[in-house]
């Protein structure tokens, strides 16, 4: 019979005469057989590494490394750790680059990040970076640097990045005047009047004040004209221009008919106007439409006085104010004669009668308020000759008497 017999014989320890050196790694970077050189034992083998981490962070202690023999079954795997230097990763902060408007609050200034690694975040720096800038409320319109510090990482060195921030000019409403003035007459003082001033400025603060300016004249006719705002200059105000209006209103007209007269019974006499007010040389040639006199007087029209009256002008450039005038109708002449008679001595005196020369408008005596009659002093008993007699009472004509002689024979 064979008898076999194993004999079991114990593992040994490979020596290691020197451990291997590890490259410097960045933060973030994963451990690898690559970072590790060198390193030799009493036996053939690896080195590799075996820590927990395989991203070590910044200030990291050795790392376990194992070398491992060729032969697993004779020898016994050997540990050990290895010092290795982790560098810090790149992180660049950039400052924002906001805007704003002259006069306004600082907006708030942040910063954005280029390099965080293995999921790292603002938060996981010690101390956050912040932004600022030399700008003010008060501040010009242009740019300002926006300039990021104050980061602190034990894994990250900070690269800063300057922002911009841009003070916009504030927006500046202009608005011009809207006077009014009369035709004819000089334009009046144009003004501005302003909505938007910051920081309690005024007018004062401007570079240029704007002004304002129309195409009006003094002879442009009624009617309206735009005011126009512009000109103005300012480093921290942009200018919007607001027109007014001028207007140019009627000038005053007085239309004043003329007072006539005429006789009763004669037709109206030619009726006429004067003016008061013309302006820029201007006259009645002017007038879309010149206005007229009438009066309800007529031929037959009692004596007395009537109202003229004026009226129908037309002007794009006048108001017309009228002023009524008088026609004063007066008494016509009317002659009154007293007829010649004749009666013979001691006779009783004759009927006496007048004839008329000036009745109008084919009125007759009987028109008269009270006809006129003929007396003389001749009596029954006067003697042969030549007496005077004559006409006597009154009526509404302005009348002139004629005498006219009794003869007795």
């Amino acid at each position: 019979m064979l008898t076999i017999t194993v004999q079991t014989v114990a593992k040994q320890t490979p020596t290691i005469n020197t451990w291997p050196t590890a490259s410097a790694i960045t933060y973030g970077q994963a451990l690898s057989s690559s970072t590790l050189s060198g390193g030799s034992a009493s036996v053939p083998g690896t080195f590799a590494w075996i820590t927990s981490s395989t991203t070590p962070a910044v200030g990291a202690p050795a790392q376990a490394v194992r070398f491992t023999p060729t032969d697993t079954v004779g020898y016994n795997t050997v540990d050990g750790t290895v010092p290795i230097t982790v560098n810090r990763a790149a992180l660049t902060v950039t400052a924002s680059s906001p805007s704003k408007t002259y006069g306004s609050a600082n907006p708030a200034l942040t910063v954005a990040y280029v390099g965080f690694v293995l999921g790292d975040t603002a938060s996981s720096l010690t101390t956050q970076p912040t932004a600022t800038t030399t700008a003010t409320v008060s501040s010009p319109a242009g740019t300002y640097a926006t300039v990021p510090s104050g980061g602190a990482s034990d894994n990250y060195n900070f690269t800063y990045v300057n922002g911009t921030l841009t003070v916009n000019k504030a927006p500046l409403t202009v608005t011009a005047s809207s006077p009014n003035k009369t035709y004819g007459s000089v334009n009046p003082a144009f003004s501005v009047s302003y909505s938007g001033f910051v920081l309690g400025e005024t007018v004062a603060n401007l570079t240029t004040q704007p002004t304002a300016t129309t195409a009006a004249t003094v002879s442009s006719p009624a009617g309206s004209y735009a005011t126009v705002a512009s000109g103005g200059v300012s480093n921290n105000y942009s200018f919007t221009y607001v027109n007014g209006t001028v207007t140019v209103n009627q000038a005053a007209l007085t239309v004043t008919a003329n007072d006539a007269g005429k006789t009763y019974g004669a037709a109206n006499p030619a009726l006429a106007v004067s003016y008061s007010g013309f302006v820029l040389g201007e006259t009645a040639s002017d007038l879309t439409t010149q206005p007229t006199a009438s009066t309800a007087a007529t031929a037959s029209s009692v004596v007395g006085t009537y109202p003229i009256t004026a009226n129908g002008g037309v002007s794009s450039n006048y108001s017309f104010t009228y002023v009524p005038g008088t026609l004063t109708v007066n008494k016509t002449m009317l002659t009154v004669t007293a007829d010649d008679k004749a009666k013979s001595q001691g006779t009783a005196n004759p009927p006496l009668t007048v004839s008329y020369v000036g009745f109008v408008l084919g009125e007759t005596a009987s028109n008269l308020a009270t006809q006129p009659t003929a007396t003389t002093t001749a009596i029954t008993s006067s003697p042969v000759g030549t007496i005077p007699s004559r006409q006597a009472a009154a009526s509404a004509a302005t009348m002139t008497s004629i005498m006219s002689p009794v003869r007795l024979r």
